[in-house]
């Protein structure tokens, strides 16, 4: 699966009205909270439309402007992408001149385009993610091996012990804490995992 994992904004103003484009990714996380914070964001827009895809679920809205001539074509361009759990908002401040319906339509569906070609693609799976209290003298090897085993190292907490977030896929994960029988497991939870799409790589 194609996702994205940072929100993307672009502008355009066309004539009088302005339309903000947002392409958010909504993996782990609930379309209505998403959908909330798009219009907290851009108070008092005239117009909210989008479209998204979870999986086999995905919906689209025109929020007021005719019909089929906002949600349908995002959802299209969002359906050729191949991302998946991810929604694009075009928000529309009116600015008192009328596009006329193919005008309309395409600023809709180019903005989405724009978004989409623009984007950074990355593979997703599920994971583990740990904490591991590592003692002082065992760190750099820790780290070192940790890296060419290809796990994602966060910002270490340094203490009595130095705490490492670590992401990766279970069975790496398993293998890498058997190389070091002296790391605690302070926590550990299932987690996504993001890499770069295979034909990207080398």
């Amino acid at each position: 699966m194609l996702t994205v994992k940072e929100p993307l904004v672009q502008e355009e103003k066309i004539l009088s009205s302005r339309f903000i484009g947002v392409l958010q990714p909504l993996l782990g996380a609930d379309f209505k909270e998403a959908k909330a914070k798009i219009e907290e964001l851009y108070p008092k827009a005239t117009h909210y439309c989008y479209a998204y895809k979870k999986g086999a679920a995905e919906g689209s809205s025109d929020d007021g402007e005719p019909s089929h001539s906002a949600g349908l074509p995002i959802l299209n361009v969002l359906r050729g992408s191949g991302l998946d759990e991810c929604a694009i908002f075009v928000v529309r401040y009116f600015g008192g001149t009328k596009l006329g319906l193919g005008r309309l339509t395409h600023a809709y569906s180019d903005l989405a385009k724009d978004l989409v070609a623009k984007a950074d693609p990355y593979e997703v799976a599920t994971g583990r993610k740990a904490l591991l209290e590592v003692p002082y003298p065992s760190y750099d090897l820790v780290l070192d091996r940790a890296k060419r085993m290809g796990l994602e190292i966060e910002k270490p907490t340094f203490g009595e012990s130095i705490v490492l977030p670590v992401r990766a896929d279970a069975t790496i994960l398993s293998a890498f804490l058997a190389l070091f029988p002296e790391l605690r497991v302070a926590a550990e939870e299932e987690c996504f995992i993001y890499r770069r799409p295979s034909h990207d790589q080398g």
